[in-house]
């Protein structure tokens, strides 16, 4: 990941965890250039009248930055993700999967999403994602409601920078799968572990 204009090691990624809403209130993730803060100076110098802050280079928000695919709720705020080859894989809670070209720090843009809008809360719950890990092309999913979701990007991270940038697709038929894990128990909501599944014999 690199910016122009920034020495290669001095650019960061940041999640803003923040539930304010409306939804484009939420928070975000935001690429930031960490040379004012080497050193720590501006930080002890930091004041209330005067505060410091690091610059920051772009920043990404599903309602903000790809309006036409944010899920139709608010629980908007950005959770753990993790970067590999410029790709970034981010947990969203209720807007599930975001994909984002992070390879120019100074434009980070979404070129996947994935989420569920749940039919039934016992058999097809809404995506409350909270963490994400890659394993080679695959993107492991870790949802409080859903359980674990792997999915894969197609031609795999190091290709990243050359996918479009994506929007709402045209909708497609959903089939049901008749062998699809269903959630059982041991969730609450705030207890940040998934549940339980049977899966159907």
């Amino acid at each position: 990941m690199t910016a122009s204009g920034v020495p290669d090691d001095n650019v960061v990624l940041m999640t803003e965890e923040d539930f304010t809403t409306p939804c484009d209130q939420g928070g975000r993730i935001v690429a930031a250039d960490i040379t004012s803060s080497l050193g720590g100076e501006g930080e002890t110098n930091s004041t209330p009248e005067d505060p410091f802050r690091m610059t920051a280079l772009s920043s990404y928000h599903p309602k903000r930055n790809a309006a036409t695919t944010a899920a139709p709720n608010d629980d908007c705020s950005a959770h753990y993700f993790e970067e590999r080859n410029g790709a970034l894989a981010a947990a969203w809670y209720g807007q599930g999967l975001r994909l984002v070209d992070a390879t120019d720090a100074r434009n980070l843009r979404q070129v996947g999403y994935y989420y569920v809008v749940g039919t039934d809360a016992a058999t097809n719950p809404t995506s409350l994602s909270w963490d994400t890990a890659w394993h080679g092309n695959y993107v492991y999913l870790f949802d409080m409601s859903r359980g674990i979701e792997i999915l894969r990007l197609k031609g795999g991270t190091a290709r990243v920078a050359s996918l479009r940038t994506a929007h709402e697709p045209r909708s497609a038929r959903r089939r049901s799968d008749p062998l699809a894990a269903r959630p059982i128990g041991g969730l609450t909501r705030g207890t940040l572990v998934c549940p339980l599944f049977a899966i159907p014999s």
